[in-house]
C-alpha cells in the first residue's frame, strides 16, 4: 500500500508467508531491518529480521552498442542473449541511447550478440560460473561491412554496395556465362564469410529498345543471377532479385538522348545492395 493507492499483493515467500498465521510485517527501508508478528511458535509472537541483498539480482549483462571505427552509437540494433546451445533466451532492440541490459544466473556460460543492418555481427562469449563474474559490462561495437571489405562500398546515394566486376550477357539471353560465374564466386565467397548478409541482386539495362522489353529482359538477368548465387551453396532466404529495365540509368542516356554506345554500357549493369 502506498499512501493514496494499494498495490498488487507480493508472496515474499515460506520465510514470511508460512502457512501460520503471519498477520503482521514492517521494513524499515533504510536500515534494512523489520519486524513480523506470527503464531508460527504456537503463541502469537513478534519476531525481528534482517534483510538481506538477493545475490541473483545483482546477476546481470549490460553494455552499449556501437561502430568500431567512428565509436558512434547504433540505436536500433538487436542484441540477443544466447545459452550454451546457441539458442536464444533473450533479445531487445535498443533505443536511442544504444544500451542494453540482460537478467543472467549464476553458474551458466553465456553469448552476447549485437547486429545491425549493414555491420558485421559480433559474438561475445562470457561465464558466470565459479571463474566468471557477477555482473559483466559488455560494449558490442560492430565493424561496417564497408570497413571490413575492400569490395563493399557506400553509394553517394547511401546504398552499401558489392562492388564486383561487370557481368555480360549475350544479346537477348540471361544465361550465366562462365566469366560472369567467375565474378560472381566473389559474392559467393563473401555470403559464405558472413552468414548472415542479405543481397539484393538488381539487373538494369540501357535505353535502347522497348521499355517494357528492357524490363522483362533485367528481371530475367536479375533471377539468373540470383539462382546461379543459391546453386553455389547460398540460402535462398538471403537473396533478392529485382529488375529495374532502363529506369535507373547513371548518367543522362534516356531515350530522348543521343548517346555513343560507350556510354549506353555504362548502364547496362548488375549490382549487388547489401540489405543486412
Amino acid at each position: 500500500m502506498t499512501k493514496n493507492s494499494t498495490e498488487t499483493p507480493v508472496n515474499l515467500g515460506s520465510t514470511a508467508n508460512s502457512s501460520y498465521d503471519d498477520f503482521g510485517f514492517i521494513l524499515n527501508e533504510q536500515s534494512n531491518t523489520g519486524y513480523l508478528s506470527s503464531n508460527r511458535g504456537g503463541i502469537d509472537a513478534l519476531f525481528t529480521f534482517l534483510r538481506e541483498d538477493n545475490i541473483l539480482t545483482k546477476y546481470l549483462v549490460e553494455g552499449l552498442v556501437q561502430d568500431k571505427n567512428s565509436k558512434e552509437i547504433l540505436p536500433g540494433a538487436l542484441v540477443k542473449l544466447l545459452d550454451d546451445n546457441k539458442q536464444v533466451i533473450q533479445d531487445t532492440i535498443v533505443d536511442q541511447t544504444a544500451k542494453y541490459l540482460f537478467k543472467i544466473e549464476p553458474n551458466k556460460n553465456y553469448t552476447v550478440r549485437g547486429t545491425s543492418g549493414r555491420y558485421v555481427p559480433l559474438d561475445v562469449d562470457f561465464s558466470t560460473d565459479i571463474n566468471g563474474k557477477i555482473s559483466h559490462n559488455i560494449y558490442l561495437s560492430l565493424e561496417s561491412y564497408v570497413d571490413a571489405e575492400e569490395t563493399i562500398d557506400e553509394t553517394e546515394e547511401g546504398d552499401v554496395q558489392v562492388q564486383l566486376d561487370r557481368i555480360f550477357f549475350d544479346f537477348d539471353a540471361w544465361e550465366i556465362k562462365p566469366e560472369a560465374a567467375t565474378t560472381l564466386n566473389v559474392l559467393v565467397d563473401l555470403m559464405k564469410k558472413y552468414d548472415e548478409m542479405e543481397v539484393e541482386v538488381s539487373a538494369h539495362t540501357d535505353a535502347r529498345g522497348p521499355e517494357t522489353y528492357n524490363l522483362a529482359l533485367s528481371k530475367k538477368r536479375a533471377a539468373a543471377t540470383l539462382e546461379y548465387v543459391v546453386s553455389q551453396g547460398i540460402d535462398r532466404d538471403r537473396l533478392s532479385s529485382i529488375g529495374y529495365g532502363e529506369i535507373q540509368p547513371l548518367n543522362r542516356c534516356v531515350k530522348e538522348v543521343y548517346c555513343s554506345d560507350k556510354e549506353h554500357d555504362i548502364n547496362r549493369r548488375c549490382e549487388f545492395k547489401v540489405l543486412n
